[in-house]
């Protein structure tokens, strides 16, 4: 894809961003009661999430000020009570970087990512799979440590330009990835959460 169409192509994004889904969240966010989640109007890696009634953080690196674990190189914010939106760039635990990939420039927007948070099962990993929601992340408790019992965080990334996803934690599933949903991110839909698998 030549740098015109890259550019045209990351122009489309930001503005389905800013036309579409913008109102979309600001919809949702008139209807949500919780005012501690109305409050957090910016992108924060280590973000405390809501879920039922309890503070969760997504399992990760404890590489925050506070400790609080997160997935590399991402931010949030959480819109309701279900749903976040964020921020993929090109940073590695506690800024190594170019983690991610080694053809995009250091820091750079990888993707934006949308996350529902919900159970697992058979049925709803097809359906979510069908909307590019590839891989399912687990929550950590604030509190405790431990994994949430049966909720996880179903996350869709879209891709803002053409890179190579050769690092991060599974440089394994290395591919080339091109603007728009990215079906190949870490895709274990298909594998059911257990909570014992990420016992501290």
């Amino acid at each position: 894809m030549k740098a015109k169409d890259r550019k045209i192509v990351v122009l489309v994004v930001i503005v389905i961003f800013f036309f579409v889904i913008s109102p979309l969240v600001m919809a949702e966010n008139e209807d949500d009661n919780d005012d501690n989640i109305k409050k957090n109007n910016s992108f924060v890696h280590g973000v405390v999430i809501k879920v039922d009634g309890k503070r969760y953080y997504f399992g990760g690196v404890a590489d925050t000020a506070n400790n609080a674990t997160d997935v590399p190189g991402h931010s949030w914010v959480q819109i309701n009570k279900r749903k976040i939106i964020g921020y993929h760039k090109n940073t590695g635990p506690f800024g190594a970087p170019r983690w991610w990939s080694s053809d995009a420039e250091d820091g750079a927007l990888l993707y934006v990512v949308e996350a529902k948070i919900d159970t697992w099962s058979e049925i709803k990993a097809a359906i979510y799979f069908a909307q590019g929601f590839t891989h399912h992340h687990h929550l950590v408790s604030v509190k405790t440590g431990k994994p949430h019992p049966n909720k996880v965080a179903w996350l869709k990334h879209v891709a803002v330009s053409d890179f190579v996803l050769d690092g991060g934690p599974h440089p394994e599933l290395a591919h080339e990835v091109s603007p728009g949903v990215d079906f190949r991110f870490v895709p274990n839909w298909q594998m059911p959460y257990s909570p014992m698998h990420h016992m501290p």
